[in-house]
């Protein structure tokens, strides 16, 4: 994984000799003899010969790559393909890596050399995947029957781009960074909302065969809503809350409102809705600023609107988080102002529920 530290790209690397996961380490990475021990270790672990390999070819991969672990894993793993030759137009982007674009456009070229047209197009698509996808996710996007997506599948693992988890039939990215690269391709091409539909289609199929459980109700709906299918996914997710919610499910609840969100009009009552229903996760989760900031949001529109009702319901349950927080003049403010329109409105159970939640606070007030 790639970041940026004080204006210098810097690596977080598990494959780097006498560094322990999660350390960071500049481009330059290694010593001189330690870069050369690491790409004779390289050579064994990917079954080249270590003696073939030679110092001086060590050597030579350092320069180019200026001791980059990753990128020098990528190269000797795929030696056979790449040779030298492969790797030596990519020598000035390389040696002039300075910020997030240049590594991902170096990393970029370096799977354009590695991989074939199909294997990369398959490899975009798994990028959008947030769990740990299995060969049937592959065969659906090959979509070319089972001996071409295994065969896809085992060359994208020889070459290092994905692995299995815990020997099973599980599969993730080998590294994160391959995974973001592919996904900004796969974003800068016209093909993004057809990869999640494929997702959907994928998460659906293991959904009506009674697997996956709640991941895959909730993984379906979101890639629905990336893909376009906005109504589909919304009203899957009104028929689906309940189970989300109490299986504790909230962060993907939370990312399948998001994805609606970048469908629906801020002037638009299901907005609001959304809005809301993202208020009150955090509200649950203890984040209260964040709840109350979304509240507040949600209100505002509803004012918009007219929508005495919501605006009601929006008030009652920020005076539930006033409570919670101890704010109980604010919380009897807006609980008084939200039985005020329940009783306008007439609605029995409401009005009940705010009358009982007044009485709550002021009782605490009193104390």
């Amino acid at each position: 994984m790639n970041r940026l530290w004080d204006g210098r790209v810097l690596i977080v690397s598990r494959d780097a000799p006498g560094i322990t996961c999660g350390a960071r380490i500049l481009v330059e990475g290694l010593s001189d003899e330690g870069f050369k021990d690491y790409v004779l270790k390289l050579a064994g672990d990917f079954s080249l010969d270590p003696g073939g390999m030679g110092i001086e070819i060590a050597e030579e991969i350092g320069v180019v790559t200026r001791r980059h672990p990753l990128l020098t894993r990528l190269i000797v793993a795929n030696w056979d393909l790449l040779g030298f030759q492969g790797i030596e137009s990519l020598e000035n982007v390389v040696t002039n890596v300075r910020n997030e674009n240049e590594v991902n456009e170096l990393f970029s070229r370096l799977c354009g050399e590695i991989l074939t047209e199909e294997e990369y197009r398959v490899l975009q698509y798994l990028s959008i995947y947030r769990r740990p996808f299995s060969f049937e996710s592959i065969d659906l996007v090959t979509g070319s029957g089972a001996n071409s997506s295994k065969s896809i599948l085992n060359s994208l693992i020889t070459k290092n781009m994905l692995r299995r988890v815990e020997a099973g039939r599980e599969l993730v990215f080998s590294y994160d960074l391959i995974r973001d690269i592919s996904r900004i391709r796969l974003e800068a091409s016209s093909n993004l909302r057809r990869a999640h539909l494929k997702a959907a289609e994928f998460y659906l199929d293991l959904e009506e065969a009674g697997e996956g459980g709640e991941k895959a109700i909730a993984e379906h709906l979101y890639h629905l809503a990336k893909g376009g299918e906005y109504e589909l996914a919304y009203n899957g997710l009104i028929l689906d809350y309940e189970v989300l919610y109490r299986g504790g499910y909230w962060s993907e609840l939370n990312n399948i409102y998001y994805a609606l969100l970048e469908h629906y009009e801020d002037e638009n009552k299901t907005y609001a809705i959304l809005k809301f229903q993202i208020a009150s996760i955090h509200q649950d989760r203890g984040e209260y600023d964040e709840a109350l900031k979304l509240y507040n949001e949600s209100l505002e529109i509803r004012k918009k609107l007219g929508d005495q009702r919501g605006i009601a319901v929006t008030l009652a349950q920020m005076a539930f988080l006033f409570e919670a927080t101890e704010r109980l003049k604010e919380a009897y403010d807006y609980i008084t102002t939200a039985h005020q329109i329940f009783l306008k409105l007439g609605n029995k159970n409401n009005i009940e529920r705010s009358k009982k939640i007044l009485e709550r606070v002021k009782e605490k007030i009193d104390k």
